[in-house]
């Protein structure tokens, strides 16, 4: 999964907008094949983080806490 999204990136960037000093949130849809072969649907740009049940509430949250950490605007435990 990580090399489809970073291969779909590297084609791409050449026209993904950049700004300094900022970061975009992209979603990736994947489907797995009846042996478990994840196949690359889709990536969105801007997804959306309304969770719709309650596995999606976590993930959503942890995404976003994920960001969060990663820009290193808080302290890191």
């Amino acid at each position: 999964m990580r090399k489809n999204i970073i291969g779909t990136l590297l084609a791409s960037q050449d026209t993904l907008d950049t700004r300094k000093g900022c970061f975009e949130l992209f979603g990736a849809d994947f489907m797995l094949s009846e042996t478990y072969e994840p196949w690359l649907i889709e990536i969105n740009s801007g997804p959306s983080m309304s969770p719709s049940t309650s596995v999606t509430a976590r993930m959503c949250a942890q995404v976003l806490d994920d960001v969060i950490k990663g820009t290193n605007i808080v302290k890191q435990d």
